[in-house]
């Protein structure tokens, strides 16, 4: 075996003990298993799942991508990815599902998110369900997110193989751009909303995708994931690379007629980029998609 599947194999390892131990082999389908979730709380699934409801999109493209597309019963209306997911009976929206659509359901999993969902989950936890938190907040975080989802539905090796494919591609990227000097890296603004004006902070995957893929992130010293920033801040740090969704920026000319933004350097050098908003901020496997489209707009020398 070579040098770089060992540290492939050592690394899915190592994610697969930082999620704690089961209660039974559920690599071949043993349940109940006991596994610890993204908010620290002890979730025991008693039977493998065969009626599993996602009320977050990232969470639906993770249990298509590793196979579990045919066991998904419901999903948000938000939930676009795949194709297939689009076919499945939707239970509502993001921060407001239907709770009666889904008891009605009958699921044996419901794979939620933390944050404005939290009330939801307690009032899912009270009709005594099976309630699975994931919210990564890094890359790292979101490879680990994948194992513990493939454990908690019994398809473990689909997990690994997908983590070991995407871990391959993060190095790939990572390997050039560690390299870098300090001095070489471009400042970075990633347009997260543009009215009001938001972006992303520490904590975020934006913020550890940007430096993952050799800029600095000039929001990196703010007090929130994402905050909101002032015209004034911004041509104050003046960024030179810009980079959004088409959803905030459709028309890259557009930007540079923006009032203020001119003396910009990212808009003097037309270093503004934009692409799917979703690959950008849905902690899911496509993230390494954003990951190495942001490494081509930050490093085009690099990444042709």
């Amino acid at each position: 075996m070579s040098i770089k599947k060992l540290a492939l194999a050592l690394v899915i390892s190592l994610l697969v003990l930082s999620i704690g131990m089961p209660i039974g082999d559920c690599s071949s389908g043993n349940f109940p298993i006991t596994l610890t979730d993204d908010m620290g709380n002890e979730v025991t699934v008693e039977k493998e799942p065969q009626r599993i409801i996602s009320i977050s999109p990232s969470n639906t493209e993770i249990l298509f991508a590793i196979g579990a597309g045919d066991k998904v019963v419901g999903v948000t209306d938000y939930c676009d990815y795949p194709e297939e997911a689009k076919e499945k009976e939707k239970i509502g929206g993001f921060s407001d599902p239907s709770i009666e659509m889904i008891v009605a359901l009958n699921p044996d999993l419901i794979l939620i998110t933390s944050g404005v969902q939290e009330s939801i989950t307690n009032e899912l936890e009270k009709l005594d369900l099976t309630v699975l938190v994931i919210e990564p907040k890094t890359l790292e975080a979101m490879l680990k997110s994948v194992m513990l989802m493939g454990k908690a539905i019994g398809q473990v090796e689909e997990a690994e193989e997908l983590v070991s494919n995407l871990q391959e591609r993060i190095d790939k990227v990572v390997s050039k751009t560690e390299v870098i000097p300090e001095a070489d890296k471009p400042k970075v603004f990633f347009e997260v909303w543009n009215d009001p004006l938001m972006t992303a902070g520490p904590g975020s995957f934006l913020d550890d995708m940007i430096r993952l893929a050799g800029g600095i992130n000039i929001a990196a010293d703010t007090d929130k994931e994402y905050p909101m920033f002032s015209l004034e801040a911004l041509v104050a740090r003046d960024p030179e690379v810009i980079i959004g969704g088409h959803i905030t920026i459709p028309d890259l000319r557009a930007v540079e007629k923006r009032e203020g933004w001119t003396d910009i350097k990212a808009v003097k050098e037309g270093r503004i980029y934009a692409g799917d908003i979703n690959i950008f901020v849905r902690p899911g496997p496509r993230l390494v998609d954003g990951l190495e489209a942001m490494a081509k707009f930050i490093h085009p020398e690099l990444f042709e």
